[in-house]
């Protein structure tokens, strides 16, 4: 019954299934209070959905659920919990959900719960958790997550839990987590979040972590070593994971080389590195990550990239260097990924297209050159691009369609807004010759540049025909 304006049940309302109905869902329904008709239940032993409710206080009505398994209380007004609030379902709840519900710090009704697997206190200005306060759950909560509170240090009863699976602490103000913090949770905890924290660097207690399959620590004002510059050296922050890790994002942190801590991670499966302050790749420097599928680099000020760079990335399918600083397309690096079916390199600087620009990329079908400043492109730069399927050149300042592209062979779409192409005899005759040679060409989306209303395809299709082309121009 979500998201209606139901904001009464009369007496009775219910009593065709009190004694059948295993869940209930009443998300944003204008109720004002608990509807003593919800205690009629008998049955209701799996899940109780009471989110976005306007409930000020908690429903002492719950008492009667003496089975309830799974109770969502977020998004309300409650920020007390009474002494044994909760006492009827101490025993039998796994999952409780408590997010942004006004609650400035954390209930010692909680406590008494001894089976919870998830407990999620996000959106709530919670500063601490008394020690001890988890001690009932320390071997059953394997969920544990509070996103946008008020920490401002791991709480020390967290290192109790000896079950723990996901910890989600991002959007506190958290500036360290001392190695042996999370020792208990070393052979258990698979995937740790702490975004928009206040971390110097990646924290020294991920070294005890030995299970970790996703960490993400974006957006945290982190300080390069020297090592990390210099590319020598290695570090132990993540080796004890580096054989489970597969998801690694370390987007926006102010990062200025590539941390040496990632080398060896030979499971890592996506990696994000994002908005930082990278200048420089090395060579080799992804070479241990044979099993990496996805590797974002934009946003970063790269300007160069060494032909080993991506060497060992044989199992790379998508890369992205949007905004960056590259001048050319580095066509001898992009060899080294037999996989590569995507690649990026919008917004950056790119000037001008080789001969040869995509070599040895036998699953190249996605490029996107879009809002460089493109002045020379050579009739032999998508020479050896036989998989290219769809290519994106909008805003690139081009005034005629790339002849090079007749080389493309696979080419099905091409993306031509916003650049000052013409729609003329002068400028697009040509491709009258293409289209008899090859018979069928790629659709080509975009306006002429003398056309408001025309688009280019339209052009080819409609009016190309009456140009006077040359045979072999």
């Amino acid at each position: 019954m979500s998201h209606n304006k139901v904001s009464f049940l009369r007496q009775g309302a219910t009593a065709a299934f009190d004694n059948t109905l295993l869940e209930l869902r009443l998300v944003n329904c204008s109720l004002a209070s608990f509807q003593a008709e919800l205690s009629m239940f008998n049955a209701l032993t799996n899940s109780l959905d009471f989110s976005q409710t306007s409930v000020r206080y908690w429903p002492s009505a719950l008492s009667s659920l003496t089975r309830l398994q799974y109770l969502d209380m977020s998004h309300n007004k409650v920020s007390f919990l009474r002494q044994g609030a909760t006492a009827a379902f101490d025993n039998t709840l796994l999952e409780l959900r408590l997010v942004n519900c006004s609650l400035a710090s954390f209930q010692a009704e909680l406590s008494m719960f001894n089976a919870l697997t998830l407990l999620d206190l996000s959106d709530n200005a919670i500063k601490d958790i008394p020690t001890g306060s988890l001690n009932a759950v320390a071997t059953t909560l394997t969920s544990f997550k509070l996103v946008r509170g008020n920490l401002a240090y791991l709480p020390a009863t967290l290192t109790d839990l000896k079950a723990l699976q996901l910890l989600d602490l991002s959007d506190n103000a958290i500036k360290d987590i001392p190695a042996g913090s999370l020792k208990a949770v070393a052979a258990t905890l698979t995937s740790f979040k702490l975004v928009r924290g206040n971390l110097a660097y990646l924290p020294a207690a991920l070294t005890d972590l030995k299970a970790l399959q996703e960490v993400d620590l974006s957006e945290n004002p982190m300080v390069s070593t020297n090592n990390d510059v210099l590319g020598v050296g290695s570090s132990p922050l993540l080796a004890n994971s580096a054989h489970t890790l597969r998801t690694l994002r370390l987007a926006s942190c102010g990062l200025v080389a590539v941390p040496r801590a990632l080398l060896g991670l030979d499971a890592l499966q996506e990696l994000d590195l994002s908005d930082n302050g990278i200048v420089t790749l090395n060579n080799y420097q992804f070479d241990s990550m044979v099993n990496l599928e996805k590797l974002y680099l934009r946003g970063n000020p790269i300007s160069t990239v060494p032909y080993k760079t991506f060497s060992g990335l044989t199992s790379l399918s998508m890369l992205d260097m949007s905004g960056g600083r590259l001048t050319y397309a580095p066509s001898s690096a992009l060899g080294e990924m037999p996989a590569l079916s995507q690649l990026d390199l919008s917004k950056n600087r790119i000037s001008v297209l080789l001969d040869n620009t995509f070599p040895k990329s036998p699953s190249l079908t996605t490029v996107d050159l879009s809002y460089n400043t493109i002045t020379n492109i050579s009739d032999m730069a998508f020479q050896g691009a036989t998989a290219l399927q769809t290519l994106k050149m909008n805003d690139c300042s081009l005034t005629s369609i790339p002849r090079s592209l007749r080389l493309a062979y696979g080419l099905r779409s091409v993306y031509l807004d916003n650049n000052p192409i013409p729609c003329n005899c002068q400028s697009m005759g040509w491709i009258k010759t293409w289209k008899l040679s090859a018979g069928l060409i790629p659709h080509l989306f975009g306006q002429c540049f003398n056309g408001a209303s025309l688009s280019i395809d339209l052009y080819i299709s409609t009016m190309l025909g009456g140009c006077d082309v040359p045979i072999g121009r």
